[in-house]
């Protein structure tokens, strides 16, 4: 039996929107979760990536009290200065990396296998050192430290060529801005604005943080597919909402950092910035995902530990069995080193590695940029893809299927819609035909 504290509560409003849906589902769990720790005596804990905010609901006036701001003038220096380190610079705090040495270090020595290979060697580099007339230990245990060197650089590389190119999106940061304070306008680097500061916003601008719209153009649109996936333009007004339990990011007045504005005027004020930010929450979420292991670790892993047991219970029992015929301690070492040795798969590190990376440069060949080598496996072992909407895992290119042309209907090729230049429209000489104005095209989307 449960009490009627513990039963979840609803709004007397019926919510017909999925985003809505989602929130209460999500409000629902972490109310229940409070619950549980407070009975247990627990501190609340609030979630990575909880993003809230009343602005979107808010008049300009109230704003302008709430945030200690002028909507014409800005804020004044004084204000900026102890803003600036209240919230710190406009940024987003970059995860937690590794120097590349280190990287390098761990693609080396890092992995179950890895350190088996490794013991092998050191097992024949002993063996060498108890018998050194056995030269072919001497050379057995070089050839497993080469091939694990080598393939784990090899690995490395591969990977930071990847890192690189991420690295290189860090530099496309939205462009200095045009910001009232003092009563004039200044233009400053986005990282240097604060809760509170007026901006200008016009088309073609990247918006350098969250902003409530003051003052917008009756034609203002803006860009959210960076957030949503939605890669149709959004109109944008100034008025306050007047639904109390509509969603931040479905709300007209408010833009968001990271998007497009496209087309429009006017003036904005900055809510929320850095780590704040509606792309600072979905990133902080993003960052809180725990590391899964790959399914073909996992499977490497399990063959690894089996070889291995095999091997050392192998080894074992050879050695036991001659330690009892001749009780001869360093030839039966070095033959239990050598049944250890043996069991070892060692090429497969070296096949498995290269194995992925000529699938990944297949796959760069697609437009698809590989980070981790053992993704390529992964996505090889997906079994269902969701995705909401057209253009999230797809090029967002319309193509023609089906085509009436001269009274007769011609199915089309579709197979590179953006460089068409064959077909029953085209002649000889990859001109279009003349005819081609004056086709009634039949729109069958993909």
């Amino acid at each position: 039996m449960t009490s009627n504290d513990d039963q979840p509560s609803f709004p007397d409003r019926r919510q017909h929107s999925s985003n809505k849906v989602i929130t209460l589902a999500t409000e629902m769990k972490f109310d229940a979760q409070d619950k549980t720790h407070s009975r247990k005596g627990r501190k609340k804990k609030t979630p990575k990536g909880a993003y809230d905010t009343k602005v979107h609901v808010t008049d300009s006036k109230s704003l302008a009290s709430e945030f200690k701001t002028d909507m014409e003038k800005g804020l004044r220096s004084e204000q900026v200065d102890r803003l600036l380190k209240i919230h710190g610079y406009n940024e987003l705090t970059p995860p937690k990396t590794l120097h590349w040495f280190l990287k390098l270090l761990l693609s080396i020595f890092g992995g179950f296998f890895n350190q088996l290979l490794w013991g092998g060697s050191l097992l024949c580099f002993i063996a060498y050192g108890v018998d050194s007339e056995q030269v072919g230990n001497l050379y057995l245990g070089v050839v497993l430290a080469v091939v694990v060197t080598l393939t784990g650089i090899f690995g490395y590389y591969q990977e930071a060529k990847s890192d690189d190119i991420m690295e290189g999106f860090k530099n496309l940061a939205p462009d200095d801005v045009l910001t009232y304070r003092d009563g004039k306008p200044h233009t400053i680097e986005p990282k240097l604005l604060v809760p509170g500061d007026i901006i200008e916003i016009k088309s073609g601008i990247k918006l350098p943080a969250d902003v409530r719209v003051i003052q917008a153009s009756g034609d203002m649109e803006v860009d959210n597919s960076s957030l949503t996936g939605e890669s149709e333009p959004i109109k944008r007004k100034s008025a306050p909402e007047q639904d109390p339990l509509l969603l931040p990011q479905e709300a007209k007045n408010l833009c968001f950092f990271g998007t497009m504005l496209l087309k429009g005027t006017g003036k904005g004020m900055v809510y929320k910035t850095g780590d704040k930010t509606f792309m600072g929450s979905i990133a902080a979420m993003a960052a809180d995902t725990g590391n899964v292991e790959t399914p073909i670790a996992r499977e490497i892993k399990d063959f690894v530990k089996k070889v291995s047991g095999i091997a050392f219970a192998l080894g074992i029992s050879f050695f036991a069995i001659g330690m009892s015929a001749n009780n001869d301690l360093i030839r039966n070492v070095v033959f239990l080193i050598g049944i250890i040795v043996a069991n070892v798969p060692e090429g497969l590190l070296a096949t498995v590695t290269v194995s992925l990376t000529l699938t990944a440069r297949r796959m760069a060949v697609k437009k698809v940029r590989v980070k981790n080598l053992e993704s390529v496996e992964t996505l090889g072992s997906t079994s269902v893809i969701c995705s909401d909407k057209t253009g999230t895992l797809t090029t967002s290119i319309m193509t023609t299927r089906h085509v009436m042309f001269d009274l007769n209907e011609v199915v089309c090729d579709h197979t590179n819609p953006e460089n068409a230049t064959a077909g029953d429209f085209y002649t000889a000489d990859k001109k279009t035909k003349r005819i081609f104005p004056k086709v009634i095209t039949l729109w069958y989307f993909m």
